[in-house]
């Protein structure tokens, strides 16, 4: 996949702009019995999804309990059952003009903690586990470290390459398929079967082997991990001659028949995991999700930390609490409300490290009787509040119910929304024009849930720069353009959208154009993975050339096309770290 040198760049300028730390550890999964106990704690207290974990650290889990992190993007953390941890470092560095290196160390007291690292380009990975034996590296990869309560450590390895410094100085490396034992007196072996080892090693071995495949099944189950992390797992244990227990091997077969389960109903197989449980759910018919008589209600079913997010969105304005209770009697509803209260608290808007909440009600998202996303596409959502919660300026808000311009005079500014204040987002917008030439080089047009903009017979550019600005349009669920036009000279055009549709849309010639998706692109023009548009009709997660696309006056509008003339068009799915911002 092409590389998004502006991407990266952008990401790490806005965060040192604004004195944040682009590298935060969250909790996004948690289940059974785990605890925490920060630096400053007294004792250990009950981990918080959502919630951000500081240096010095230490969680603890029981039987039944799994704690997931995302110490640096692109990659999550497995705290398996009866595990001690320590966060030892995190930290962050550009390390070229075009690289930022993310950094993080793990101290391993006892127990396991399964690694999934997914790279991100223009991102370059220093992660470690470290255990009293050594620490294991790892650039990209999946690994589990165990450590058990005699101090052996061992290492798994079901993807990618391991480097495992010893504590005397020595360096060996693990490759995939293998399973390395070091004793308490430093001797390490690492073999491909684990009948190479001594006996008394093997049930070792078996053990974390079975702890690697439970905890990535698991995880998949959550949609933590894509299906390919399980897959990985289980053809590695197979090379190892690992037998899994009654208990795991259920697990496996039920994670397995329900991802065939709706791939088998799909003409083209997901591999969204989150797409296949809903889907899933669907196909079990057990959709119908039952409201709620009463807002008190709705709350008792709620969590504690979801209790608290629901308090603090009403508390920061959201004045219509008669309203939303009537909508809450819509199970569906309710379901997607509470989605979108995950989402708030993943995204740490209630713990005062990030910057103002108001920002939600400033778009529209939430507040007043505006539920506009509520049953937004999630990944989409994620993507715009990040975007939008780093802005510097307020947007002008403008409501797609009465702004349809249609009298040749552009809207004056840098920064729109579209958030829908009557609850719904997706009006289309007709003969409109954006003028940022005499506020700045740069803006941004977004919209809480659909930007749709359709310019036919309208001659004037629908966006205007200065010459060496940029434009970027954002939403969570869809941006549809048909007929509009970028001012030339524009030296950057980025869209971020979950679907994205085009229909004759001249991009002009020697811009870079940086589209993001929730799926990405794809390998040739219709599905897989790659960097081609989907070409011909509109699919729901991918960018769409649907007709009439050109670049600089050349239609892209087929494979051979594209590769003709698309040199500086670049897609890829929706960024999962913190957005770059063209402001």
């Amino acid at each position: 996949m092409r590389v998004n040198i502006l991407f990266a760049s952008l990401v790490l300028a806005l965060a040192s702009a604004l004195g944040l730390s682009a590298q935060t550890v969250r909790v996004v999964f948690v289940s059974g019995q785990a605890e925490l106990q920060r630096p400053e704690d007294s004792a250990l207290r009950a981990v918080v999804k959502g919630e951000t974990v500081v240096i010095g650290t230490r969680i603890v889990t029981g039987a039944d309990g799994r704690v997931v992190l995302t110490p640096m993007p692109g990659v999550k953390s497995i705290i398996t059952p009866n595990t001690t941890l320590v966060l030892e470092s995190i930290s962050e560095k550009q390390t070229s003009p075009t690289e930022v290196t993310h950094s993080a160390v793990l101290d391993l007291k006892k127990g396991a903690v399964v690694s999934d690292l997914q790279k991100s380009e223009g991102v370059a990975y220093d992660y470690n586990i470290r255990t009293v034996r050594g620490i294991a590296g790892a650039r990209g990869t999946n690994y589990t470290v165990g450590i058990n309560a005699a101090g052996i450590q061992t290492v798994v390895v079901t993807h990618g390459n391991i480097a495992l410094s010893l504590a005397d100085g020595r360096q060996v490396s693990i490759t995939p398929g293998q399973i390395s034992i070091t004793q308490t007196g430093g001797s390490t072996q690492s073999v491909n079967s684990i009948k190479e080892l001594p006996a008394s090693d093997q049930a070792i071995a078996q053990n974390w082997a079975e702890t690697t495949v439970a905890a990535i099944a698991a995880a998949v189950e959550s949609g933590e991990l894509s299906p390919e992390a399980l897959q990985l797992a289980l053809d590695a244990a197979t090379g190892l001659g690992v037998t899994l227990s009654p208990e795991t091997q259920a697990l496996v077969d039920r994670v397995l028949s329900l991802i065939e389960k709706v791939t088998a109903t799909e003409k083209t197989p997901t591999t969204d995991i989150k797409t296949i449980i809903e889907a899933n759910t669907e196909i079990q018919g057990e959709t119908a999700v039952t409201g709620f008589a009463s807002f008190t209600a709705f709350l008792g079913s709620l969590n504690e930390s979801q209790q608290f997010a629901i308090g603090d969105i009403i508390e920061r304005g959201f004045d219509n609490q008669a309203a939303l209770e009537t909508r809450l009697q819509d199970g569906q509803f309710a379901a997607d409300l509470v989605k979108v209260v995950d989402l708030y608290i993943e995204l740490g808007f209630t713990n005062g490290e990030q910057p103002p909440t108001n920002r939600l009600q400033q778009l529209g998202i939430l507040g007043g009787d505006n539920t506009t996303a509520v049953g937004a596409d999630i990944e989409g959502l994620r993507n715009l509040i990040k975007a939008y919660q780093y802005l510097t300026e307020t947007p002008i808000a403008l409501d797609e119910n009465t702004y349809h311009a249609g009298n040749g005079a552009p809207a004056l500014g840098d920064n729109f929304f579209f958030s829908g204040q009557s609850g719904r987002s997706g009006y289309t917008l007709y003969n409109v024009s954006f003028d940022a030439s005499e506020a700045g080089a740069n803006m941004t047009v977004g919209a809480t849930r659909n930007l749709i903009i359709d310019n036919t017979g309208y001659i004037p550019d629908t966006f205007i720069t200065e010459s060496g600005g940029s434009v970027r349009l954002i939403a969570s669920d869809l941006i549809d353009l048909n007929n509009t036009r970028f001012s030339s000279g524009m030296a950057n055009i980025i869209m971020e959208a979950a679907t994205i549709n085009l229909k004759n849309v001249d991009l002009p010639a020697n811009s870079f154009v940086y589209l993001y998706s929730r799926d990405g692109g794809t390998a040739n023009g219709v599905d897989g993975t790659g960097y081609y548009p989907h070409f011909g009709s509109s699919k729901v997660g991918r960018v769409n050339f649907i007709s009439g696309v050109t670049y600089g006056g050349n239609s892209v509008n087929s494979v051979g096309n594209f590769d003709a003339h698309g040199e500086n068009i670049y897609i890829d799915k929706l960024p999962s770290g913190q957005p770059g911002n063209p402001q």
